[in-house]
Formats: C-alpha cells, structure tokens, sequence
C-alpha cells in the first residue's frame, strides 16, 4: 500500500510540475468605465474694479461734455463640454445702500468689439461647441452727468455663463 502511495505522490508531484512548469497562459478582463456631466467654469480675474472720482476736471467746458471714468484691461475666460457650445451675458444692478447710477450711462466692453450698456443683459459672446474662450480686455465704463448726486456709488455687474 505504500509503494502505491509514492506512486501516486511521484505522479501527483508531476501533473504539478507539468501545469506550472509549461507555456500554458491564463487571461481576464476589466472593464473601466466613467462618465462625463455636462460642465461649465466662468472665471472673471478682477473682482474688485474702481473707476475713479466724478468731479469738475471731468467736465470739459469747451466741448460741453464730461470725461468718462473707464477701466480696462481685465479679462476672464469661460470653458465648456457642452456640444452645443456657450453665451456669456452680463448685467448690472445697482448694491444697496449706496447712491444708484443711471445704468444707461454704464457699459461694458469685452468679447465683441464695441461698449455695450449694462442697462439691460448684454451678450458678450459666444462659441459654438465644446472648448476655452478668453475674454480678453473687459473694460467697465460711467458716462459721468450734473444729474450724479455727491456719494458713494456700486454696481454689481453679473457674469452669466449658459450652455447651448
């Protein structure tokens, strides 16, 4: 019975040697998956802009018009996935407890060629498909007049970055 049992354990030893010894291979999948939502990123560098002082060397008596106070130079950029691409708008509002500007003489430039009134939204720009945009030299502008009371004045303009 025991030369049956070193038989068996010299060809038990040898199906061993024979499975782990040979060119045989073993194969397996992953499978890697993940997802994309539909994305959008608005940045405007400055977040603080002053214009200035209305005072009386702004007026130019021999034209018989004012000065404008003017910032420029500032810039931003939008960037989407979103196939069908991106707007940017702006609007403007006058802060609480300061003296309110008459919008009509306030405007923005940037994007697009030209100054644009920030009395109602103004669309700035925009892309058709997925991609970066800069927004290079966005300037902010007040058209001073007799009619601006002495005080403090603040108007919140709002960047709006929509997917198409």
């Amino acid at each position: 019975m025991r030369k049956w049992m070193v038989v068996g354990t010299i060809l038990a030893m040898g199906l061993v040697f024979a499975v782990s010894g040979g060119a045989d291979s073993a194969t397996g999948t992953t499978d890697v998956t993940w997802s994309a939502q539909t994305f959008i990123q608005l940045n405007i560098d400055d977040q603080d802009v002053d214009l200035g002082e209305i005072s009386g060397d702004l007026y130019d008596p021999g034209a018989d018009s004012w000065n404008n106070l003017e910032s420029t130079g500032h810039s931003g950029w939008v960037l989407s996935n979103s196939p069908g691409g991106f707007t940017l708008t702006a609007t403007a509002a006058n802060a609480s407890g300061f003296e309110q500007a008459d919008l009509s003489r306030f405007s923005i430039t940037g994007w697009t060629a030209g100054w644009h009134s920030l009395e109602g939204t103004v669309t700035l720009g925009s892309r058709t498909g997925p991609g970066r945009e800069s927004i290079e030299d966005i300037g902010y502008r007040y058209e001073p007049s007799f009619d601006d009371a002495p005080g403090e004045y603040q108007v919140v303009v709002t960047f709006t970055a929509t997917t198409q």
